[in-house]
């Protein structure tokens, strides 16, 4: 989330009209910093029931992805 600074909230802004946001497989789309905290609890509540191990292997993935 953005915690309504301006300039992220931008940034992302236009990466999703570029099309350059990374897709969510559960939530096509998605962009959580542009969703309010509020919006971010709403979609994790709806998201599909998935083991645990499942989603810290994926967590673990995403990460390790993302901060290379």
């Amino acid at each position: 989330m953005s915690d309504d600074d301006p300039e992220i909230l931008e940034r992302e802004k236009q990466k999703n009209l570029r099309g350059e946001t990374k897709n969510n497989k559960h939530h096509p789309g998605w962009n959580e910093k542009l969703a309010s905290h509020s919006e971010a609890s709403v979609k994790a509540d709806r998201t599909p029931e998935i083991p645990p191990e499942q989603l810290q292997k994926e967590s673990v993935e995403h990460i390790k992805k993302e901060h290379k």
